[in-house]
C-alpha cells in the first residue's frame, strides 16, 4: 500500500507539470482545441473526403475493447492469491506484456501525448496529428525525450514507464520468464536495454505506467469539467468561425451556433 501511494505521488505530479505547461504555454485558444477534441480527418475508411471534427472520438472508440481489457485485468489480477499466481506466473506476465505493448502502440494514446507535447514547445495545434511510420522512433524522438527535458518529475516517471525493448520483446516473442524474473532475448547491450529483470520490478513498472494513463487522461477530463460555462470561439483552418462549450451530459463540447 505504502508503495502504491508513492507511485500515484509521483505519477500525479509528473500529469500536473504536463498540464500546466501544456496550458501555459499553448498559443492562442489551442489548448481548448486539445480539449474538444479538434481534427481533421475521415469519418470512416471507405470515406472520399476529410472533414473538420469536433469531439472526435473516433481512436477512443477504435481503442475501448482494449481499455475495458486492461482495467478487467487490473480489477482482478491482485485477488490472485501466492500459490495460484505461481501456477499461472507465465499467464499473467503474457498478458501485462500485451496490455503494456498496446498501450504504447495505440493511436489513441501517442497522437494524446504528441498533442500535449506540441502545446508546450509552443507549436500550432495539429489538426491532422498523424503518427509516425516508425512507432519506435516516433514516441522516443516527438514525445519522450522531449517531455522528459520539460521537468525532473516527468523524467522520473518516463525513466520507469518507458523501454521500447519491453514493446520489441512481446511483438517478436523474444523473451521468456523463468522463476523470480524475465529474460529478454532482444538485449544487445545498449545502454537503455535489461537482459533480465525481476518480475517484482517488472510489477512496478507495469503498474506505474498503467497509473500513468489513467492519471493522465483523468486530468484531461478534469480540464474540460473545469471550462464549464464558458463559452470558446475556434478557428477552422478553412477560416470557419464557430463557438463553443462543453456539455457536461456527454462529457464533450458542442457548438452553440
Amino acid at each position: 500500500m505504502k508503495e502504491d501511494n508513492k507511485i500515484n505521488e509521483l505519477v500525479k505530479t509528473a500529469v500536473n507539470d504536463i498540464f500546466q505547461l501544456a496550458r501555459n504555454n499553448a498559443k492562442d485558444n489551442d489548448f481548448i482545441l486539445f480539449l474538444s477534441q479538434c481534427s481533421y480527418r475521415k469519418l470512416s475508411i471507405t470515406a472520399k473526403n476529410k472533414s473538420y471534427l469536433l469531439s472526435d472520438q473516433i481512436d477512443f472508440l477504435y481503442n475501448r475493447d482494449k481499455i475495458d481489457l486492461r482495467h478487467t485485468y487490473l480489477q482482478n489480477f491482485e485477488l490472485v492469491n501466492t500459490e495460484e499466481e505461481n501456477n499461472i506466473k507465465k499467464v499473467l506476465i503474457d498478458i501485462e506484456l500485451m496490455i503494456y505493448t498496446h498501450l504504447w502502440e495505440s493511436d489513441f494514446h501517442i497522437k494524446f501525448l504528441k498533442q500535449l507535447t506540441n502545446l508546450i514547445r509552443k507549436k500550432e495545434f495539429d489538426w491532422i496529428n498523424k503518427v509516425g511510420y516508425n512507432r519506435q522512433k516516433y514516441c522516443r524522438d516527438e514525445i519522450i525525450d522531449r517531455l522528459k527535458k520539460e521537468s525532473n518529475n516527468i523524467k522520473e516517471v518516463f525513466d520507469i514507464i518507458y523501454n521500447s525493448q519491453f514493446r520489441d520483446a512481446f511483438a517478436h516473442s523474444q523473451y521468456r520468464i523463468l522463476n523470480e524474473e524475465i529474460e529478454f532475448l532482444n538485449y544487445e547491450g545498449k545502454s537503455y536495454q535489461k537482459e533480465t529483470i525481476l518480475i517484482s520490478d517488472w510489477k512496478l513498472i507495469f503498474l506505474t505506467t498503467n497509473v500513468f494513463f489513467d492519471m493522465i487522461l483523468e486530468r484531461f477530463e478534469y480540464n474540460q469539467e473545469q471550462t464549464l460555462g464558458n463559452e470558446f470561439q475556434i478557428c477552422y483552418p478553412d477560416g470557419i468561425k464557430q463557438t463553443i462549450k462543453y456539455c457536461e451530459l456527454t462529457g464533450r463540447f458542442r457548438p452553440i451556433n
